[in-house]
């Protein structure tokens, strides 16, 4: 009977040995699956992160892109305006310089001043329409 408890035990031994060793195993395969899961969970955490940086800058961007927009809008407007501003004053000197009363040779001081204040607006219109255009 000695060598059938001797058996047993060592038997009984065996098997719970190689219980522990499963528990250490299933212990050691849960470790490195909550491992996995953090690192995954760290990964999703940092894309979310930069997803959200990307929305920000696309809407920055775009933010700047329509006030932009805006801008060449307004300078585009400005310098049609500055253009029709020109041609009156280009058609108001061609109507003064054809005028049966206007004569360039004229004694009369008035219309050369107007002239040259004309000239000068001309000018000064052009130098506002090439300023905007830049």
């Amino acid at each position: 009977m000695e060598e059938g408890t001797f058996g047993e035990e060592s038997l009984t031994d065996l098997l719970i040995r190689k219980e522990k060793e499963l528990q250490n195993i299933a212990k050691l395969r849960l470790q490195q699956l909550q491992e996995q899961l953090y690192y995954k969970d760290q990964t999703i955490t940092q894309l979310q992160n930069q997803i959200q940086k990307l929305h920000e800058d696309f809407n920055y961007n775009l933010k700047l892109i329509q006030e932009r927009d805006e801008e060449l809008s307004d300078l585009e407007q400005t310098v049609n305006d500055l253009n029709m501003q020109l041609r009156t004053k280009e058609d108001e000197l061609a109507l003064m310089r054809n005028s049966q009363s206007f004569q360039l040779q004229s004694p009369h001081f008035k219309n050369d001043v107007m002239i040259e204040d004309l000239k000068l607006q001309l000018a000064e219109l052009k130098r506002m329409k090439d300023e905007t255009i830049r």
